[in-house]
């Protein structure tokens, strides 16, 4: 069995996986920001269709709403609500990192907007 993390550990864990992810450049998360927009949507498709199915938006229906969250999380897209904690902790340790955190948020939330509004369309 592995030694359990102190709290320090933990906590420089999430600073070293912040700094990584405002790291990345703009295309890059822009194209997994797109990707996270797109499949998250599924999750309203599958709420629709199988409370189409079972006729009516119930507890059957919602049972399948996770679904695109599982897809973003395991194919490990951008999702703007998914990084919200490990920027904010960059910043609070370095306090130079507020400008590149507000950039690491503006092309993920904007690249999300944008893959949700074009499955929308895709779907209509």
């Amino acid at each position: 069995m592995a030694a359990l993390k102190t709290a320090p550990e933990i906590l420089e864990t999430v600073i070293e996986d912040g700094r990584e992810n405002l790291q990345r450049a703009n295309a890059g998360l822009a194209l997994s920001g797109l990707a996270a927009g797109l499949n998250i949507s599924f999750s309203a498709l599958a709420l629709g269709v199988v409370g189409a199915m079972a006729g009516g938006v119930g507890l059957v229906a919602m049972l399948f709403y996770p679904i695109g969250f599982l897809i973003v999380v395991l194919g490990r897209a951008q999702l703007f609500t998914e990084n919200t904690v490990t920027p904010v902790t960059v910043v609070l340790d370095e306090t130079n990192g507020l400008a590149n955190m507000l950039r690491f948020w503006a092309v993920v939330f904007t690249s999300n907007v944008l893959g949700a509004a074009i499955f929308a369309v895709a779907v209509t």
